[in-house]
């Protein structure tokens, strides 16, 4: 629940922009309002994100009570969901995923006591930072400024970047990237009183299991009682794609293929 942007000037037939202060149990009772309408104006599709055990996890860390309270209290909300909806009788299939988990934050980097940065115009993240110039010599500069100089900071020219991370072949990724290579956070000279996060996300999950996410699934088109191997989540897309039976454009990353295997 949450649009904040049209798809080719099409938004969806109901739905909200983002607004993390509505109630959490708003948004159950608002999802349940939509299965109870009549079965014309009823959607096909419904999407509901809880925002609780992400935001607690980075303000305190994954392993913290305050996390681990977040949990329960989406698990009790999800519990009623599931007990009203199956009292709807309505034959639907209802997927549980998360984009992603989150590991404990254990040091810091300010990028810019690395290196000098004037000229450069810089697209900082917590866990990734892009940097442009159109001047190579620069760039040049920037890399041998950071490249090798601490064990937790990967920094690749555009070019070669690994193909196992997908990150290639768009103008607007960075002509230098630098990426966190330990669950450390990258940030520039932080501002007084700035609180940086005790735990984080956008690590690469080869090297840190903890960003693995979840996926649990069940409906009238699932086979029940059935674990499956460990797959990216860019497969979920074309699979709820075949289930509500549309065609999926062609160059997508994700394979039917690989989820197929739990349909009926």
């Amino acid at each position: 629940m949450g649009s904040g942007a049209e798809i080719q000037h099409t938004r969806p037939s109901y739905f909200y922009k983002y607004d993390s202060t509505i109630p959490n149990g708003q948004r159950v009772a608002q999802v349940e309002a939509w299965l109870k309408l009549p079965k014309p104006e009823r959607p096909h599709f419904i999407t509901l994100y809880f925002s609780d055990v992400d935001h607690e996890g980075h303000t305190f860390g994954p392993d913290a009570p305050q996390t681990r309270g977040a949990i329960r209290s989406i698990d009790t909300l999800l519990g009623k969901l599931f007990g009203d909806v199956r009292a709807l009788k309505l034959p639907l299939d209802i997927f549980v995923v998360s984009d992603h988990g989150m590991a404990t934050v254990t040091g810091h980097i300010d990028i810019s006591k690395m290196a000098d940065l004037t000229g450069v115009e810089v697209a900082p993240n917590s866990t990734d930072f892009k940097f442009y110039s159109s001047d190579s010599r620069r760039i040049d500069r920037l890399y041998s400024d950071l490249h090798g100089k601490d064990p937790r900071l990967e920094v690749y020219r555009a070019r070669d970047i690994p193909e196992r991370l997908h990150y290639s072949g768009n103008p607007r990724i960075g002509d230098l990237v630098a990426f966190a290579a330990a669950p450390v956070v990258l940030h520039l000279a932080p501002r007084p009183g700035q609180t940086l996060p005790k735990g984080m996300h956008g690590y690469d999950v080869a090297s840190m299991p903890e960003m693995r996410g979840i996926f649990f699934a069940a409906g009238p088109d699932l086979k029940a009682s059935l674990t499956i191997e460990e797959f990216q989540n860019i497969h979920i897309y074309p699979l709820i794609a075949h289930i509500l039976g549309l065609k999926v454009p062609p160059g997508i990353d994700g394979q039917f293929s690989v989820l197929a295997p739990i349909l009926k």
